[in-house]
């Protein structure tokens, strides 16, 4: 699934406030209740799925991107956040480096082959130096949202 179908305006934290990645992780994950994509009953469940991913191997998957996610049985559809870090956070990233873009995947378990091709997509498309770019340099939340969905569109043409 592309990201740019997952993510509206609402979905997209212009500036995270958070100072860690557990932080920028429940912050997204709250980004998430506000865009109704999940409730507050299923809040507890979704953050715990997705830091024990974190504790077990970082997201941090270099070029200063992250993508945390989690698989967990009360979500009923993909949902997707996106947060801008224009500090950086330490996410332990495999490169090192600093992350500036936090891409929080929710995913029902039982839907695990399309979680992982998902997952390679949303790598994929974050793999292009100029769209990392554009995304950090952009005006607010609905221009994040274009940009990745005019990457999307271009990469299935």
């Amino acid at each position: 699934m592309d990201l740019g179908r997952l993510l509206r305006d609402e979905l997209v934290r212009h500036r995270l406030a958070a100072g860690d990645k557990w932080q920028a992780i429940r912050e997204l994950v709250d980004v998430l209740m506000a865009g109704h994509e999940i409730n507050l009953a299923q809040r507890p469940a979704i953050v715990e799925a997705v830091l024990e991913r974190e504790r077990s191997m970082t997201t941090g998957v270099g070029d200063g991107v992250a993508i945390p996610h989690g698989a967990v049985d009360n979500a009923d559809h993909f949902s997707a956040a996106l947060g801008v870090s224009d500090t950086g956070i330490d996410f332990e990233a495999l490169d090192g480096g600093r992350v500036h873009i936090v891409v929080l995947l929710i995913v029902p378990r039982r839907s695990f082959g399309r979680h992982v091709r998902t997952l390679a997509s949303v790598a994929r498309l974050m793999n292009r130096d100029d769209l990392r770019t554009a995304i950090r340099g952009a005006e607010d939340a609905s221009s994040v949202v274009g940009i990745i969905r005019a990457a999307d569109a271009a990469a299935s043409n």
